[in-house]
């Protein structure tokens, strides 16, 4: 057809031969159909752009299409058409294949729904339900194991254990961290007259920032004898009127304080295994050697019946007396 054109200018050189920039067409149907399905979604519109982006290869077919037709279209009409291409809008045609392509391939990997949620997550403080254990004249001891916490222990005057639970993190939404909280996990167990209660760490998601912290609070009733085992994080215990022994285990490099409030009758006591001792009291046996920090070594305050022995691994541990 070309050549048949360029046989017939050389022929008659004052005929008028048009130009057709294959390519112009496709590009700007191609822009058309994307500008709308954008403005759709700007206003909220349920057609979802990576949706359109997976019939990409309907911008090579509007190409081929545009070149065919037009070929035919000359034909018939017998008119004189010069055809050139147009390189700027095959090459930005070719580049919105690679483009589509690739993020329908990420779509396919989730990393396009990973990036939206990220970009929407942000700080959020959700409480799971209270938990409440109620005690009777038979629950004499309280086994309590948290795993991984920043723990707020106390001791009061109720007739129920009330165990709180606030989770710190990051989430696209508030309905999402109400949703993860579902999914955590803690458990009790009564056996006779003792009650074990563990609490497991919260779990941890792919997100970016997404580690997750439990701030836990524990009221338990002052009557109530005590086992506690913490292996990491901190914890803060705020004891008074006790009339039953405790036995605070906590491990790890994050500090323990306890306070003991109205301490009458009571003995309390530290283990140190590779932990610093904080404290305003004179305690009535010495470390073993001049430093505040010994392995093995135990100090003992007070003569009462109810005892608070604390044993610490690792990190510090304050213990005063207001």
């Amino acid at each position: 057809m070309v050549d048949k054109l360029m046989e017939e200018e050389r022929k008659d050189p004052q005929v008028q031969v048009r130009q057709w920039r294959v390519g112009t067409i496709s590009m700007g149907l191609t822009l058309l159909v994307i500008g709308i399905v954008l403005l759709i979604g700007s206003f909220g519109g349920s057609l979802a752009l990576s949706n359109i982006l997976k019939l990409w290869p309907i911008i090579l077919i509007t190409l081929g299409l545009e070149m065919v037709l037009t070929n035919t279209w000359v034909t018939i009409k017998g008119i004189r058409i010069s055809f050139t291409y147009d390189g700027l809008s095959i090459f930005l045609v070719l580049l919105l294949v690679f483009v589509s392509s690739g993020l329908v391939a990420l779509e396919s990997t989730g990393m396009l729904d990973y990036a939206h949620t990220a970009l929407r997550t942000s700080q959020r403080y959700i409480e799971a339900e209270k938990v409440l254990y109620p005690v009777d004249e038979s629950l004499e001891l309280l086994v309590l194991d948290i795993e991984d916490a920043t723990a707020d222990i106390r001791s009061y005057d109720g007739d129920e254990i009330r165990v709180s639970v606030v989770y710190d993190g990051y989430f696209a939404s508030r309905e999402a961290g109400e949703e993860y909280v579902q999914e955590q996990y803690a458990s009790s167990q009564r056996q006779g007259d003792t009650l074990f209660v563990q609490v497991y760490p919260p779990a941890q998601g792919m997100q970016p920032n997404s580690h997750v912290e439990q701030k836990i609070t524990v009221q338990i009733p002052a009557q109530l004898e005590v086992e506690y085992q913490q292996l990491h994080g901190a914890a803060r215990f705020r004891l008074q009127d006790l009339a039953k022994d405790w036995k605070i285990q906590h491990q790890g490099s994050r500090n323990l304080e306890v306070l003991v409030q109205d301490p009458v009758d009571t003995l309390v006591t530290v283990d140190l295994e590779g932990a610093e001792l904080k404290s305003s009291l004179v305690w009535d046996s010495e470390l073993d050697d001049e430093s505040p920090q010994a392995s093995g070594a135990e100090k003992v305050w007070g003569e009462g019946k109810y005892s608070v022995r604390i044993s610490k691994i690792g990190g510090a541990v304050s213990v005063n007396i207001p």
